[in-house]
């Protein structure tokens, strides 16, 4: 379309709003101009989830071993005083690494995922899909009672988004890379150390560095959008207890539940993002969702078998502010 024919398209628009739409027809169609907000709330999005939850589990293996861990994770995002709406990820992947042990009691591990995260606002029609590529190394060394651990995971993403107006009769789209980082240093102190039961208060310092592409909407005609690169670093310490039993069943099965209590200090998410329209004009900004910080509870159960094969199954929830959540894990280790 003609440069022209954009600001004949956007012209007509607001002639309809003057003239041809009800009050709530009229509501509707502001309510999918704003809809790039989806742009803005993508940056909670955790891309490296997959990975980086996984490195906690694998850390447990303690010794040289391989681990495999399909993972699922259903998360509810909102704080929207901006008017922008809640969204929803859903996303689904595996992980696989290697632990190498070193000295008595550390641990060197590699480890790369792979995940699908299904997005979409809540009560509005747009919506994302990205296919994430995660690498990362953890680190863990107990020195008696206590107990440190690091991780770091850089990510790869390819993001395609789509705004299907009703009223305003278009879909428009957008396609950009995105990219992450997570790197965090985690230090815990046993109090029960060698009793056979674990009760481990950590705390974690925690970054988040995303990065979302630029792009140029396709069918939007006279109202897409642009917008340049945007990104930013996001501070997210933890604090908790880390909680376990050894068990046994005659020698050669060693059962041992496990479960965390903490809370997240969520910083920041950086969910504003700067827009201007394909005719031109001024640049103007759209806020997404801001969620804040939240509690954690997680647990479950893991066996090893003859101190070679190791299966846990595991889950989560996420509670309190305004990002909420659920969890399952499952996987399998090999030692050697």
């Amino acid at each position: 379309m003609s440069e022209i024919g954009l600001v004949q398209d956007a012209a007509n628009i607001i002639s309809g709003l003057d003239w041809r739409l009800s009050q709530a027809g009229a509501a509707q169609v502001f309510n999918e101009l704003s809809s790039a907000e989806i742009y803005g709330s993508l940056a909670a999005i955790e891309q490296n989830s997959a990975l980086t939850e996984s490195f906690e589990t694998a850390a447990a293996i303690g010794s040289n071993g391989v681990w495999i861990n399909p993972v699922g994770r259903f998360a509810r995002y909102g704080d929207t005083n901006s008017g922008a709406s809640k969204i929803r990820d859903n996303s689904y992947g595996g992980a696989i690494g290697l632990n190498l042990g070193y000295a008595d009691n550390g641990t060197f591990g590699i480890g790369f995922a792979y995940a699908e995260h299904d997005i979409a606002a809540r009560g509005t029609p747009e919506t994302a899909k990205a296919k994430t590529y995660s690498l990362g190394v953890n680190w863990k060394h107990v020195f008696g009672p206590i107990q440190a651990g690091a991780q770091f995971v850089y990510g790869f993403s390819n993001f395609d988004v789509t705004r299907d107006l009703t009223v305003l009769d278009r879909t428009i789209t957008a396609s950009f890379k995105g990219r992450q980082w997570d790197g965090n240093v985690e230090l815990g102190y046993d109090v029960l150390a060698g009793s056979g039961v674990t009760v481990l208060p950590f705390g974690k310092l925690a970054l988040r560095h995303w990065t979302l592409g630029g792009f140029t909407e396709q069918g939007g005609a006279g109202i897409g959008l642009t917008a340049g690169r945007d990104s930013k670093t996001v501070f997210v310490p933890e604090l908790g207890v880390r909680l376990g039993a050894e068990l046994s069943n005659g020698g050669d099965v060693s059962i041992r539940p496990f479960g965390k209590l903490s809370y997240t200090f969520q910083g920041d998410v950086g969910s504003s993002r700067e827009f201007a329209f394909a005719t031109g004009g001024s640049p103007f900004t759209l806020k997404g969702v801001d969620p804040k910080g939240f509690g954690s509870i997680d647990g479950g159960i893991s066996a090893l078998f003859k101190e070679r094969i190791g299966v846990f199954v595991q889950g989560g929830l996420n509670f309190g502010g305004s990002q909420k959540g659920a969890e399952a894990r499952g996987g399998i280790n090999v030692r050697f």
